[in-house]
């Protein structure tokens, strides 16, 4: 007996861009779809992977939306999730701050002294 499936097509790109002041990171969701509703379903559904960090772990809220008309060659439309919002909301004047949910026991580093230091807060 031969049974024959007719698998969902998915094509993903993942791919690392460097000199972005002067840093490296992964860039990822370049997808191709056989229809635009399959390509808008799969960014919903990263986009709700993103949320859930977002609020569960780094205690930051979310407002899911599009980008403006910026977008890449061939794009339908780019979506975006800033890391630099959290660093933004837990830094203090000695560094960041991360969530207890992210590093439940606090580090700073530091060139002074020992240079280590495990934070009481």
């Amino acid at each position: 007996m031969i049974f024959v499936i007719d698998l969902e097509l998915k094509i993903k790109k993942r791919k690392k861009k460097i000199r972005l002041r002067s840093r490296e990171f992964l860039w990822q969701g370049h997808t191709a779809h056989a229809t635009k509703e399959d390509a808008d379903k799969v960014v919903l559904e990263a986009l709700d992977h993103y949320r859930h960090i977002y609020e569960e772990y780094f205690a930051v809220p979310v407002v899911k939306g599009m980008k403006s008309e910026k977008k890449f060659a061939g794009a339908r439309y780019t979506t975006r999730v800033e890391i630099g919002v959290m660093i933004l909301t837990y830094e203090d004047d000695k560094g960041l701050v991360n969530p207890p949910n992210v590093a439940p026991i606090q580090v700073r580093l530091s060139e002074e002294g020992n240079g280590l230091d495990v934070c009481d807060n």
